[in-house]
This record gives structure tokens, sequence and C-alpha cells, in this order.
């Protein structure tokens, strides 16, 4: 199935969106 796909997508843009918040 994709879940696992849309797991990874979902783990990578919390990341992402963490990051760019530190960078503010």
């Amino acid at each position: 199935t994709n879940d696992a796909v849309l797991e990874e997508m979902k783990k990578a843009y919390m990341v992402e969106q963490e990051s760019k918040e530190r960078n503010q």
C-alpha cells in the first residue's frame, strides 16, 4: 500500500517545516 510512502512524506514535511521555523 501507499500508507508507508504517505507516512514518510508526512515525516519529511514536518521536519522541513520545523527547520524553516528554526531558521527564522
